[in-house]
């Protein structure tokens, strides 16, 4: 069996975090997995338990249930078909975490390859790390985070860094005059 956590820090409170993330036909738009429908509403929220979603790409339709339903807290769901790992469960629990929020997202199953479990869990993480960075999207568009600015100081000459990475490029874009 192969478990795995990942998480990440939102600077916006729980309850605005849970909308976006349980609003699975939403998920279309920010996920980046393809294109996503709630196949069944669940009962008695829309997006709660036995709601299942359908998240189409590249040619396959994964297909998952919500088997707990706490908001703005947590949620539990199972990946009923459409991925070659077996018993995947997983859940995502939100945390207050001073003026923001902290998802946790984790999961578990197995996997039918003898020896590809490590591969699996790379791959399963930076998709889950992957969506967690694009949910940041639509929440801070629903409230923008602190726009920060980093200046060098008046007269201070670029990164030395990035000037010798510039003159190594001049350089090998320069043809010789003997050709």
């Amino acid at each position: 069996m192969v478990a795995l956590e990942v998480s990440a820090r939102f600077p916006a409170p729980p309850a605005d975090v849970w909308r976006v993330y349980t609003d699975h036909a939403g998920w279309t738009d920010w996920a980046g997995v393809g294109k996503v429908r709630l196949e069944r509403a669940g009962t008695p929220e829309r997006d709660g338990v036995g709601a299942v979603r359908a998240i189409a790409s590249f040619g396959l339709v994964v297909r998952e249930e919500v088997t707990h339903f706490e908001p703005p807290r947590l949620m539990r769901y199972r990946v009923k078909s459409g991925v070659p790992l077996r018993n995947h469960e997983g859940e995502v629990e939100l945390l207050p975490d001073g003026d923001g929020t902290r998802l946790v997202w984790r999961c578990h199953f197995d996997v039918p390859i003898p020896g590809a479990g490590p591969l699996a869990r790379v791959g399963v993480a930076a998709l889950f790390r992957l969506m967690l960075r694009r949910l940041a999207r639509p929440i801070f568009a629903e409230a923008p985070a602190p726009a920060l600015s980093v200046r060098a100081p008046p007269g201070a000459r670029a990164h030395p860094r990035r000037r010798d990475r510039r003159r190594r490029a001049r350089r090998r874009s320069t043809v010789p005059s003997s050709w």
